[in-house]
């Protein structure tokens, strides 16, 4: 029964009495108001079944697509992968030279998050980094695999740069197949396509491996491609967020992506890489 039934039934009651005319104008306001509030409640209740939560179609979790993965690569999902922690660490790595000093390969080794170094070896015809020896120690004592880079430069001859490269770094102490870093022209661009050609096909004889081919993604595009570089592995540097995108869209297997890393055991800053994904340690293995 609604409240407006009950209070007309008492307010005919009351009528009848002897209350004051007053008492009775009173009893007409209480009985609108409790009139008005049944009212407002029915409303409310019809515009709480408006309300009512709908059903929302929500994908299940095998159907989201992972971060990353546009919405066209859903069909290979099973590519994405997480990498585990040892991946990880042997995916990343540094580069180092005397310029880092004295290095603290224990650091490095246990707090670094890396799982390879290269180490610069040789310059040219007659340079020798002073600090080469002890870092390729100590690096790979504290189980750091290890690999050295030598610096061309095109205004020495092919025989000066192989004589003192061989010279230092030993077959027996590579974990890492040698990179060879290549930033500027020494002369002119006939020259240094000829005798890095000639350099890089001296260094594959020696040491039974096509050596990684380290350049600038700049210096790549404008110097090199299109030269008959493509056929060595490429170590890429670029420090930006975005992975390095070659002109001739040549894939490359490491890719130096700061020059400005820091990491335990080395004071100051240092070269970091990674390698790319598709790729693994053993790609580059000696």
């Amino acid at each position: 029964m609604g409240n407006f039934r009950i209070f007309a039934y008492i307010y005919r009651y009351i009528m009848r009495g002897r209350f004051l005319v007053l008492s009775k104008y009173l009893i007409i306001i209480l009985i609108f108001l409790f009139a008005a509030s049944d009212g407002m409640a029915k409303e409310k209740k019809q515009v709480d079944k408006k309300r009512q939560p709908v059903a929302l179609a929500l994908p299940m979790p095998d159907e989201m697509v992972p971060i990353g993965v546009k919405q066209q690569d859903l069909s290979k999902q099973d590519e994405v992968k997480i990498l585990s922690e040892a991946d990880f660490l042997n995916r990343e790595g540094i580069d180092v030279s005397h310029y880092q000093g004295m290095i603290d390969w224990k650091e490095v080794a246990t707090l670094g998050k890396v799982g390879y170094v290269y180490i610069k070896a040789t310059e040219g015809s007659g340079l020798q980094d002073d600090m080469y020896a002890y870092n390729l120690r100590e690096a790979r004592k504290n189980g750091l695999l290890s690999g050295s880079y030598h610096f061309f430069r095109s205004n020495s001859t092919v025989s000066e740069q192989l004589a003192n490269m061989t010279s230092v770094v030993k077959k027996s102490e590579q974990d890492l197949i040698p990179i060879i870093d290549v930033e500027r022209i020494n002369g002119s661009r006939s020259v240094f396509i000829t005798r890095l050609h000639q350099f890089m096909q001296a260094v594959e004889k020696h040491y039974g491996c096509k050596p990684i081919l380290y350049t600038f993604v700049n210096f790549y595009n404008k110097y090199l491609q299109g030269e008959g570089f493509d056929k060595y592995p490429l170590m890429i540097a670029f420090y930006r967020d975005d992975q390095p995108l070659l002109n001739d869209e040549h894939p490359y297997i490491i890719w130096q992506y700061t020059s400005h890393g820091e990491v335990p055991g080395i004071d100051g800053n240092v070269d970091q890489s990674r390698i790319m994904e598709g790729h693994t340690i053993n790609d580059i293995r000696f």
